[in-house]
């Protein structure tokens, strides 16, 4: 499936690719789409040259199989998803935790373990910033009950991160009104305000996981010399007199 979300053929490495939205929480229909997030790496030589590179490319959507599956994809490379992590984006965080589409990888599992383990109270204008948009757009732009509910799992998401310090993705009640968004919003401010949760995140674990990822990724595409390595390469393309010389 991967392969035909692709948005681009110029050997970028496919880091990971999640589905978000109403799949990751239980709340889908059999007609729903498949909001997918595909992060990407760029080859680490293009920034270690300065080369500029798109931090997240246009959103496509696809419509795939006999089902007619309609795929709306998000593409974020990977720099920029750690970027927002530090920051505490909620919509990251999910990204990372979204449901896999595939087997999860070693790198893949160690981001959810660190953003796990490094959640804050940052994550609190994130996620009350898009919970009262999604209550808006309930309205601008006539999404009804679905908005509602929207808003509602969205505040509901950052009251459990900041009251509990987990991350939680459960089903959202089939009916919300209007004005049980508007308290789960107030919820919202109230556990914001008795969060125990630093206030702030600290990147070092963060960088350390982006730093390992874009050295492999080096590794992988480029010969990286060791003395040990070239002094072999020179044996392995000289004569018998030379060989004997080293030994």
């Amino acid at each position: 499936m991967s392969e035909q979300l692709l948005a681009f053929d110029n050997g970028w490495k496919m880091v990971f690719e999640t589905t978000v939205g109403s799949r990751l929480f239980g709340d889908e229909t059999p007609t729903s789409d498949y909001d997918t997030c595909l992060i990407y790496a760029v080859p680490t030589r293009d920034i270690l040259s300065e080369r500029p590179y798109p931090k997240t490319l246009p959103q496509k959507k696809f419509v795939i199989g006999e089902e007619r599956h309609v795929y709306e994809v998000t593409y974020w490379e990977v720099g920029h998803l750690l970027h927002q992590l530090i920051k505490g984006n909620q919509n990251a965080i999910w990204m990372v935790c979204g449901k896999m589409n595939s087997t999860i990888s070693k790198e893949h599992r160690e981001l959810k373990e660190i953003v796990a383990s490094n959640l804050s109270k940052v994550s609190y204008h994130s996620v009350k910033g898009m919970a009262t948009s999604q209550y808006e757009d309930a309205y601008k732009r006539n999404l009804g009950s679905k908005g509602l509910r929207s808003a509602w799992r969205t505040a509901r998401f950052g009251i459990t991160l900041l009251t509990e310090e987990k991350l939680e993705f459960n089903p959202t009640p089939n009916i919300i009104h209007a004005h049980e968004v508007e308290e789960k919003i107030r919820e919202l401010d109230r556990a914001f305000e008795e969060s125990k949760l630093p206030e702030f995140i600290n990147p070092g674990q963060f960088h350390d996981w982006l730093y390992r990822l874009r050295l492999k990724e080096l590794m992988e595409e480029e010969e990286i010399f060791t003395p040990s390595s070239v002094l072999e390469r020179i044996l392995q393309h000289s004569g018998p007199e030379v060989q004997n010389r080293s030994q």
